[in-house]
């Protein structure tokens, strides 16, 4: 039997460079986005969490080519930051929306 280099033998994951590109325009249009406009109204709120959104699964999904892992880790941060944003400051908030956001992925996992 003969053995086979070190290099054939490892696994190799296919990494996306748009995602990380769509990670570091999101960041820089995130510092404009913050530079710019002031949080007065809702619609200048919701921009900002869609940038905080696309920025976070751009860089989730080029760090994890899983879809669905990058999709629950933007969904749990943003969840988070909201949770921030509306005062809801006591330990018992995250650690609910962990527990939930593991649950979902093990029910994933299962089926």
């Amino acid at each position: 039997m003969t053995e086979r280099p070190y290099n054939e033998t490892m696994l190799t994951i296919d990494r996306d460079f748009r995602f990380a590109l769509v990670g570091i325009s999101g960041l820089s249009v995130l510092g404009y986005y913050i530079k710019t406009f002031t949080p007065d109204t809702p619609i200048h709120i919701v921009i900002f969490f869609t940038i905080i959104a696309i920025t976070i699964f751009g860089w989730i999904f080029f760090i994890i080519p899983s879809k669905r892992i990058a999709i629950l880790t933007t969904l749990f941060i943003l969840m988070f930051l909201l949770l921030r944003l509306f005062n809801l400051r006591h330990p018992l908030y995250p650690a609910l929306l962990l527990s939930f956001f593991i649950s979902l992925e093990v029910m994933r996992n299962k089926r």
